[in-house]
C-alpha cells in the first residue's frame, strides 16, 4: 500500500503512451476514462472493431511470433463452468473474440512498448 500511488501513476503512464501511439488507428479502442473518473489503468486493452478483420488469436500469435507476452481479454462469465452457459451473450463473446490486454508491467520501456504498437500497426499497415 505504500507504494499504491506511485504505481498506479505508473500504469497510468504506459496506458496514456499506448494511447498516443493507437488511439488514433480507424477501428481500435482502448481503455475509456469517462468524464469525472480515474481510471487505475490496470491492463491497457485494444478492442478491434469487426469490420478490421483483427482478432484475439491473430494479434496474440503475431505476438508469440516476435516472444511478446500479453493477456487475453476476460472472458464472458456465461463461458465459465461456474455459470450456465448464456448462448444469448453474443455480444460478450464477440468482444471476447476481439480484444487483448497489452503488457504493462511496470519496469516495461518505451522502446517495449514502441515494439508492441509497431506490431499492431503492421497488421493492417496502419502507419
Amino acid at each position: 500500500m505504500e507504494r499504491v500511488l506511485e504505481l498506479i501513476s505508473r500504469k497510468r503512464d504506459i496506458l496514456a503512451y499506448y494511447k498516443k501511439r493507437l488511439e488514433a488507428l480507424p477501428g481500435l479502442t482502448m481503455n475509456s476514462e469517462p468524464d469525472g473518473t480515474i481510471i487505475g489503468a490496470w491492463m491497457p486493452t485494444v478492442v478491434f472493431s469487426p469490420d478490421t478483420g483483427v482478432s484475439r488469436d491473430l494479434l496474440l500469435s503475431r505476438f508469440v511470433e516476435e516472444n511478446i507476452d500479453a493477456r487475453v481479454f476476460f472472458w464472458p462469465l456465461s463461458s465459465l463452468g461456474l455459470f450456465s452457459v448464456e448462448h444469448e451473450n453474443t455480444i460478450a463473446q464477440d468482444i471476447s473474440s476481439r480484444a487483448l490486454n497489452l503488457p504493462s508491467y511496470h519496469d516495461i520501456s518505451v522502446g517495449e512498448i514502441d515494439r508492441v504498437t509497431t506490431i499492431i500497426r503492421s497488421i493492417r499497415d496502419w502507419k
